[in-house]
């Protein structure tokens, strides 16, 4: 895959960085940071699948199903020989260059797609369908299946390709291709992209209500009579109105709901133009929405949220504002892969992360996934990051209320307000903060260490990072 000896003067100009990233079997994959190389790249316009047309091609009474995975990906296509010197890169044991196509190129998706055409050509749409390097063969038939296998392999023969038989199923009844399960009855799972809407919990308490509306009213403009919909769920923000849930609000939160999921709300992608993806993350979980822009405003087409590992919750904020863009990348990666997508965050340190050079650990792992799609990065203020916001934050209790993932038990902000004023050395702390009253207790190092959010405690700590600079941190006081 890699060829030694190539003219100094070649890389003067294209010498990227590469380091070293464990695979999950525990060998060593080398990476190369071809983002200089990419900015004065124009990638070949080849048109990439769309995902909707590949799935409506599959429901029609089909019985018997393969899916084919290529062995190693874009490293069975050759590098043409003048093209090899802009790959270089270099060692403490020489100067190497690809001879092999390798990931990250801007290139790569578009030249990879026009092979995999171009040895199918006939097949593609009666025999199987492809999305880069995964194919799925269907037939109506085990003996038809047969004869359609031949003809793929014979083709993959014949153009030198080989499949990875640990990724690939064959004569199956139903079979997992695209992110979507594939049966005789159709295709299932579609609800992945509404998931997280779909399931999310009813409000316990009014920062929930208002959580909700938030991400509700975004799409305000695409819900008719919002404003008369929502209205038993806006009432429960007026001061001084006790929280009460009722059958009226519960049929206002489902029909929001509702509406969210469905058209005209809930789009399909148009590939004339660019995605937009709103991520967000909290210490709760991870939210994303997947949008276009429809006459000035932003129309979702599909939404996601999952709840942090035991090991993610260590991680630094900025870490977790990262890992939400590579999970969400990854999540939509058949709807948005080969096209411009703008990444919305309300975190500025991500707009400088992925420009690092010295990265390394997990944050190299992520930079070779970002660099395989076409990102850019733009900053919007909290405030107006509200729907992937009320996903991050809700997707806790969404998990909680899915037959998909085990339940378990979330404090609510009610919850926290009332244990910490219920403990008897941090209520005091709590009251002095509020009133400023003169407070006696010699034990608490120095009270200019904590702070008041939202009526909830924290101590605020500097922390320093590795990949950002020194911030303030707000650590939640547990009594």
């Amino acid at each position: 895959m890699l060829e030694q000896g190539i003219n100094e003067n070649s890389i003067s100009n294209f010498n990227s960085p590469m380091f070293l990233v464990p695979k999950s079997s525990g060998e060593w994959r080398p990476v190369a940071d071809f983002r200089a190389l990419n900015k004065i790249t124009v990638p070949p316009r080849y048109p990439m699948p769309v995902l909707e047309e590949i799935l409506q091609n599959l429901v029609e009474q089909n019985t018997v199903f393969s899916t084919l995975d290529l062995c190693s990906g874009f490293h069975q296509v050759e590098l043409h020989q003048e093209s090899r010197p802009y790959t270089a890169f270099s060692t403490t044991s020489g100067h190497y260059q690809y001879c092999r196509m390798p990931m990250g190129l801007a290139g790569s998706p578009f030249t990879f797609q026009r092979l995999i055409n171009s040895v199918f050509t006939g097949l593609l749409g009666n025999t199987l369908l492809s999305y880069l390097d995964d194919l799925i063969v269907f037939s109506k038939s085990v003996s038809e299946h047969l004869q359609k296998l031949r003809k793929v392999f014979t083709r993959l023969q014949d153009a030198g390709l080989k499949l990875k038989l640990s990724k690939c199923a064959f004569l199956c009844k139903q079979t997992t291709f695209l992110g979507h399960t594939i049966d005789a009855d159709g295709i299932h799972t579609l609800q992945n992209k509404v998931h997280a809407v779909s399931n999310y919990p009813t409000p316990t308490n009014t920062d929930q209500v208002r959580s909700f509306l938030g991400l509700s009213g975004y799409y305000r403009r695409f819900i008719k009579d919002y404003a008369s919909i929502a209205s038993p769920l806006t009432s429960l923000l007026k001061k001084d109105v006790p929280f009460q849930w009722s059958e009226t609000r519960q049929k206002s939160f489902c029909d929001l709901k509702q509406a969210l999921t469905s058209a005209p709300v809930l789009a399909y992608p148009d590939y004339s133009k660019p995605f937009i993806l709103n991520t967000d993350a909290s210490y709760s979980g991870l939210g994303a929405v997947l949008m276009q822009e429809h006459q000035g405003k932003n129309r979702p087409i599909a939404y996601a949220s999952r709840t942090l590992n035991k090991a993610e919750k260590n991680y630094a904020a900025t870490e977790i504002e990262a890992l939400a863009v590579v999970w969400a990348l990854k999540k939509f990666k058949y709807i948005i892969y080969g096209y411009p997508v703008e990444i919305l965050t309300d975190h500025k340190p991500l707009l400088h992360l992925f420009k690092g050079k010295d990265l390394s650990g997990r944050m190299a792992r992520w930079l070779l996934t970002v660099q395989d799609y076409m990102p850019t990065f733009t900053y919007i203020k909290g405030k107006a990051n509200v729907a992937a916001d009320a996903l991050s934050r809700n997707c806790a209790l969404t998990c909680a209320v899915s037959t998909e993932t085990p339940t378990f038990d979330t404090l609510t902000h009610t919850d926290i307000f009332k244990a910490q004023r219920d403990d008897p050395m941090w209520s005091k702390v709590i009251s002095y903060l509020e009133t400023g009253n003169d407070l006696d207790l010699p034990h608490v190092p120095s009270l200019s260490h904590y702070v008041l959010q939202d009526d909830i405690f924290y101590k605020a700590t500097t922390l320093t990072g590795k990949y950002e600079p020194s911030r303030l941190f707000h650590q939640l006081v547990i009594p």
